[in-house]
């Protein structure tokens, strides 16, 4: 019984915190990085003709999968204020499958993109899909510890830093990902849609835990097999996520001191 809680607990981690976690955390390193650039809105709408419509297709498709009518969509558009593209849904409130699909509507960005990003890495950088693959399948097999998880951090961020160069194929990631990074982030109707359809995720998870744990012995580890790559995969994506999104954030500040430097500053006479 204990096993089965901690298993459970570590699915939640996965699919639940690390994802609400990240969403957040990236949303405001984006925030500071265009605050350092003066809210400079000309990055955003660049990179945002990439990232934006992926954003809310991500949303669609979700929509389309648990049954719920998209009212109208924006895919792109550029406007004053700062809402580059939306997806309006509704759907049948007594329907419980509509309903318990609010967690992966309005977490969609965040999946959807670090499944991208993941296959970018496979076919842009092999080098660094192949590590990936490595070190996701070590992670799994090996005991999951506090040891295990900074392993893991520690190899994909220094695979990350040099496995890029100047050949085309680096160059493309970096802007894709780029791109995807900016517009990843939760927004407040995202993370309202996601909380919403969370209590349904969380009792659908649990019955099915013990579902598999109790009836069907023989399924049990394959499902947790299958929980914990995922989890694990979605995990080092979001780092790189993180790790990009980071990096902006440190140019933007070396660009805001050197505008800061080169400032005149009057002087009084």
């Amino acid at each position: 019984m204990a096993q089965l809680i901690i298993n459970f607990l570590f699915q939640l981690f996965y699919y639940v915190v690390l994802i609400l976690l990240m969403g957040f955390v990236i949303g405001l390193l984006n925030k500071l990085f265009y605050s350092l650039l003066y809210n400079n809105r000309v990055v955003c709408f660049i990179t945002g003709l990439i990232g934006t419509p992926i954003h809310e297709l991500s949303h669609a498709l979700m929509c389309i999968i648990f049954m719920h009518k998209i009212e109208e969509m924006r895919l792109y558009r550029i406007s004053n204020d700062g809402v580059l593209g939306y997806v309006d849904h509704t759907y049948n409130k007594k329907n419980i499958y509509a309903a318990s699909g609010n967690y992966l509507i309005g977490a969609a960005p965040i999946i959807v993109g670090s499944v991208i990003i993941y296959l970018l890495t496979i076919f842009l950088l092999k080098d660094m899909g192949l590590a990936i693959n490595n070190e996701v399948h070590n992670f799994v097999s090996s005991p999951i510890s506090f040891n295990s998880f900074y392993i893991l951090i520690k190899t994909t961020t220094i695979n990350l830093f040099t496995s890029f160069s100047f050949y085309w194929q680096s160059l493309l990631y970096i802007f894709i990902v780029l791109c995807l990074a900016l517009h990843m982030n939760l927004s407040n109707a995202d993370i309202k849609c996601a909380l919403l359809g969370l209590p349904f995720l969380v009792v659908i998870l649990a019955l099915v835990n013990v579902l598999l744990y109790y009836l069907l012995v023989n399924w049990y580890e394959p499902f947790l097999n299958i929980m914990f790559l995922g989890g694990s995969y979605l995990l080092v994506t979001l780092l790189i996520s993180l790790l990009f999104s980071l990096v902006l954030v440190l140019f933007a500040s070396l660009i805001r001191l050197i505008i800061v430097i080169l400032k005149p500053r009057n002087k009084n006479s």
